[in-house]
């Protein structure tokens, strides 16, 4: 109840005690967030572009409350996170989202997973957060699972989610390279360089051709 002429304030689920409608709203709010800047980075972006209620693209389902715990996944059609569990946190939170949504982003852009998808997913996630480590929050706050602060190097080979932090790697490096030249607005030129990159790859695995791509555009 308001009194006319006397300033309140409205607080939405202010005990966010309820964890699937916190996933719900977590979800939609950050894979919204990642596709904002996969289209502001590429307006045209193959069919993400016109993914929305009445476009072309058709609908992109965000799923939570699925059946498991301690991951997520893309099917291809959708992003789908689980309710906490297994020593784990709910995985429907910021970076695990933007991971996920990237899986789409490389779909779309016309190559197959493997460690290039899996690499590009954490990209993602670097990119809006800026810093390296990916997923804070999964088990604690103390830690992540993944480092784009690493040392990887050419060719990986190894099991895919640790292979693709070469091409987190190589992002991770350019980033501290441009920060230190005073490269203004690096942060926007970073996620031009990998989304139009990315539509330019094609196949499963981190190659030196990205370099080229990256160098070209």
């Amino acid at each position: 109840t308001f009194t006319p002429g006397v300033s309140s304030s409205i607080v939405f689920n202010s005990a966010n005690t309820d964890q699937t409608r916190r996933a719900e709203v977590n979800a939609y709010v950050q894979a919204n967030v990642v596709r904002d800047m996969v289209i502001t980075a590429l307006p045209t972006y193959p069919t993400i572009a016109n993914q929305f209620e009445g476009g072309a693209g058709g609908l992109f389902r965000v799923n939570v409350a699925v059946a498991g715990t301690c991951n997520a996944f893309y099917d291809g059609s959708s992003i789908n996170f689980y309710n906490s569990g297994g020593g784990c946190n709910n995985t429907a939170f910021y970076d695990v989202v933007h991971h996920e949504y990237g899986h789409h982003a490389v779909s779309t852009g016309g190559s197959g997973q493997g460690q290039y998808g899996e690499g590009m997913g954490d990209c993602m996630g670097d990119l809006l957060s800026d810093q390296p480590v990916l997923v804070y929050g999964i088990q604690s706050c103390a830690s992540g699972i993944r480092n784009a602060n690493n040392t990887k190097q050419y060719p990986q080979n190894g099991e895919i989610h640790d292979a693709g932090q070469l091409i987190s790697g190589c992002l991770w490096s350019t980033r501290n390279a441009v920060v230190a030249a005073a490269v203004p607005n690096y942060s926007t030129a970073l996620k031009r360089l990998t989304i139009n990159a990315n539509v330019l790859h094609r196949g499963t695995n981190i190659t030196p051709q990205i370099t080229i791509d990256w160098l070209t555009i």
